[in-house]
Formats: C-alpha cells, structure tokens, sequence
C-alpha cells in the first residue's frame, strides 16, 4: 500500500466510527485520517474505540471544507453507494487500474457521513468515484466502507509478484548433457560401456522435469570435473 495514500472523512457523525478509522488507519500503517466538518463532541466517543491507538487519534487534522483537505492531493478517490448522471462511478475492483494507480502522487480516500454519504458538491471534487457492488442494501457502514476498501487495496499491494516458470528444458538439451556426461566420465576412465548406463542416466533426467536453470548447474559440474582432471 503506497506510503502516500491518506484518508478524509466528511462531516462525519459518529466518534465511535472516527476512531474505529483512525484504528484501521493504524492497521494498515496509515496516516490518522483528515476530518473534514466533524459532528461536534465526537472525541469522547473515538477515544473508546480508538482505544488501542490514541497517540494517532491525537494526530487527526481538522478542516472545513473538503477542499481544503484535498488542495495538495493530486488524486481524490470518492467512494459512494449512489450512481447517477452526475455520479460516474467505478467498479471497486478496478480501484487497481484507475488513473492513481498508474501515475502515483499523493491519493486521498474520501468517505461521506452516516446518513448521507458523499454529496454530490462533495463529489465535484474527486478525480475518480468508486462504488462497491452489493447484493443486498447497497451502503456500508462508514467504518465498514473504510474496511472494505483499505483490505482491497492492501490485498493487492501486498500479493507476491506473478512467479516467472523457468522453462523446463528440451529432449534434445537433455541428449546433449548425456553425451557430455559420457564424455567427461570416459576422460577420467570411468567405465560407461556398461550396458546399464544409459538407462540410469536417462532416468535419472527424466526423475524430475529438469529446467534450463538445472542443466546449467549440471554443466558447471562437469566443467569443474573436467579442469580437476587436466590440471
């Protein structure tokens, strides 16, 4: 998850879901979110269930507009339950594709209140707007939102990279090692006419599927074999 994403929270309601935030803020080793118009006397609350985290509650930064919290961002994610002709949304899962992806900088997750979400003046200021589909009613929780979409970013960010298969190695490479093996064997007059031979080497390639990477090494063998052996 990049080191530049933060999170605004506008005019929320709830100090219990303000900490519930600034506690998954600290899950996901993120800044304490930025509040924007907060619903007065909600410290008490978010201190309960920031409980665990307080030193990062103490950091939350207050603002009175949502411009003003975003005017240094150059991405302001919105994420809203409502789609419309003023309301081009996203699919959530192409979060991972969108222009903030692609072009880095600093990104702020913006979440609207309890009751009423992301207004559409609120949503003027995104550069792009995410929806979660769902089956049944179709908004979170404020907290559970936040939830949703920081696991689905650092589900992401934080899968291995795709793993590269070394591509296993040929017939014809696997003769050539058992015609160099030979080689190398009859030079320190060791004796490869038995009629068993062969077949026990080729079984023994045929064991496992062999890769390129593994016949390099078997060759940096004989090469050392065959240095100790005329020198």
């Amino acid at each position: 998850m990049s080191d530049s994403l933060e999170l605004a929270l506008v005019r929320p309601q709830s100090g219990e879901n303000i900490g519930l935030v600034v506690r998954l803020c600290a899950n996901y080793g993120l800044a304490a979110p930025l509040l924007v118009a907060p619903e007065p006397g909600w410290e008490r609350a978010a201190a309960r269930t920031a409980s665990m985290c307080r030193e990062l509650l103490a950091q939350t930064l207050l603002f009175e507009s949502i411009e003003q919290a975003c005017e240094e961002a150059q991405h302001v994610l919105g994420f809203t339950a409502r789609a419309g002709k003023e309301r081009r949304t996203m699919a959530l899962e192409s979060i991972h594709s969108g222009a903030s992806a692609q072009r880095g900088g600093r990104t702020i997750l913006v979440f609207g209140n309890e009751r009423t979400g992301l207004e559409d003046e609120d949503c003027g200021h995104c550069t792009e707007l995410y929806r979660a589909a769902l089956p049944g009613l179709p908004s979170f929780n404020l907290s559970h939102a936040v939830a949703t979409v920081l696991y689905e970013l650092h589900r992401v960010s934080a899968a291995p990279a795709p793993k590269i298969e070394e591509r296993t190695s040929t017939h014809e490479e696997r003769q050539l090692l058992i015609e160099r093996v030979r080689n190398t064997l009859s030079q320190m007059e060791y004796r490869t006419a038995d009629p068993h031979f062969d077949g026990a080497l080729r079984r023994l390639l045929r064991a496992q599927a062999l890769q390129r990477r593994d016949l390099r090494i078997l060759h940096k063998i004989l090469t050392h074999l065959e240095y100790r052996e005329h020198h």
